[in-house]
């Protein structure tokens, strides 16, 4: 898998916030919808910023895009964006490793199985 980049912001998909006067839904393209396992990760990543202070805004994945919860105001949008990048790269590095890891941990099964079964006889 390659890493997931933002690579645009989608004028026509950001609209107004349901239910607020100032908040806006800003939709930014990412490189391809990521897998189920990577978006897990991305939502434990931004919270811990959100817990943390490093983030002040809600941010979640849909499909391809990546919906940031925020005031339109260039310079509020682009302090999340720069954030969003940040998690972005952590969750690309975590997901990395854990595919690292299952294919260990896969193969390791595989040697396990094959060492019980390869010395087997059979009739026939």
């Amino acid at each position: 898998m390659e890493d997931i980049r933002i690579i645009a912001a989608d004028k026509e998909r950001t609209h107004r916030a349901l239910r607020s006067d100032v908040l806006y839904d800003v939709f930014f393209e990412l490189s391809e919808a990521p897998p189920a396992g990577w978006r897990r990760l991305f939502d434990s990543i931004w919270s811990d910023f959100l817990k943390y202070g490093r983030a002040g805004r809600t941010a979640y994945i849909s499909g391809k895009y990546l919906v940031l919860i925020c005031r339109l105001v260039q310079v509020e949008i682009e302090a999340h964006l720069a954030q969003l990048k940040e998690a972005i790269k952590g969750t690309n590095e975590g997901y990395r490793n854990r595919i690292a890891q299952a294919a260990k941990e896969a193969e390791k099964e595989r040697k396990k199985i094959a060492k019980a079964l390869d010395k087997l006889t059979f009739d026939g």
